[in-house]
């Protein structure tokens, strides 16, 4: 075992076990474990279709995929951690989902129906089977052409925009009620691939990464495109509940989020599209790190103002995020360690 993979392990443990003293077994803890494991979550997820279009595209020998492909092997853990916590969730005594989500005084209607501890169990249970199924296929790349396998790439790109557009509701908007948009599925997909293509592109930076920085950089503006576009129909129809939901995600650290996501967009673009700086290896380093950490504090802006009623961050966040990210991490790294370099059809 590499010193690595000890070392992600053992800072993982550590800040699980600072981050349990700190919160105790209590709700702020069960709180912030789900935001660390959606953020965490999002790298698996926002691999797995972009690895799916490149098969289809024939492009999945494509410089930067293997550490697209290492991702996926976190999926099996989180998927593992996920069903943990759920099974804890459901047993959990004076807590549970009522903790954690909006919907557990709903009354009446679809969404009661909907929206029950039980079915939501069954619900994610099944997104994780699929998903974990699929990364298995996708984890290695094939060693010749391989027509099943291309089947089951546009089978699985399309199975993975229901569960992903469903997961998105169950998992995020769910947590405090927010706007009925039907593009939140598609938003929080692209901001899961728009991760997972900038960790990628920290991962290979000492290669060739010019097709990865361009995916990276459309993924990016994508997403952005999507949540500007979001705010600005919600803000104009002059919809109560969803400027409310908005308006706790514009308070505290997200009014510092506003003012920095279009300077460090705009610094990584100016970085990652010329091909002389971004050729640099520090230079791409930098601009893909500040890109990774706006879209941590994005996809934890989703989430943890749900409880708070503004977006803030606390220490017991961080440890989580860390400590989850550590132990995920380096058995990720294991599983990639282990997997045979290509499959033959």
């Amino acid at each position: 075992m590499s010193r690595v993979i000890l070392i992600g392990f053992g800072v993982g443990v550590v800040a699980l076990g600072l981050a349990a003293l700190l919160g105790g077994a209590g709700t702020d803890l069960a709180r912030s474990g789900l935001a660390a494991w959606l953020v965490v979550m999002a790298l698996p997820l926002g691999a797995l279709p972009v690895l799916m279009l490149l098969e289809l595209a024939g492009l999945d020998a494509m410089p930067g995929t293997a550490a697209l492909r290492g991702l996926l092997a976190i999926l099996p853990l989180a998927a593992l951690l996920g069903a943990v916590g759920l099974g804890y969730e459901a047993f959990a005594p004076g807590q549970g989902f009522a903790a954690l989500y909006g919907w557990s005084d709903v009354s009446g209607g679809f969404a009661a129906r909907w929206f029950t501890p039980g079915w939501f169990g069954a619900r994610t249970i099944l997104y994780l089977v699929i998903w974990v199924s699929l990364a298995v296929v996708f984890m290695t790349p094939a060693a010749r052409p391989w027509a099943r396998r291309r089947m089951i790439a546009a089978w699985g790109l399309a199975l993975h925009l229901v569960i992903g557009t469903l997961a998105a509701i169950d998992w995020t908007l769910s947590l405090d009620l927010g706007p009925n948009a039907s593009v939140f599925g598609l938003l929080l997909m692209t901001l899961q691939c728009a991760f997972a293509l900038t960790v990628a592109l920290l991962v290979a930076a000492g290669g060739s990464t010019r097709p990865l920085r361009l995916m990276t950089l459309t993924a990016v503006a994508t997403a952005a495109f999507l949540q500007f576009e979001q705010y600005l129909v919600v803000w104009s129809a002059n919809l109560p509940r969803e400027i409310v939901w908005y308006q706790h995600r514009l308070g505290g650290l997200g009014s510092v989020l506003f003012i920095a996501a279009p300077i460090i967009l705009i610094v990584a673009g100016v970085v990652l599209v010329p091909t002389g700086l971004a050729a640099r290896r520090w230079p791409l380093l930098a601009a893909a790190g500040l890109l990774a950490l706006l879209e941590i504090a994005d996809l934890l802006l989703l989430v943890t103002p749900a409880w708070r009623g503004t977006f803030s961050v606390s220490a017991l966040d961080l440890l989580a995020l860390i400590g989850v990210a550590g132990v995920l991490g380096a058995g990720a790294l294991l599983i990639s360690r282990r997997v045979p370099e290509a499959r033959h059809g």
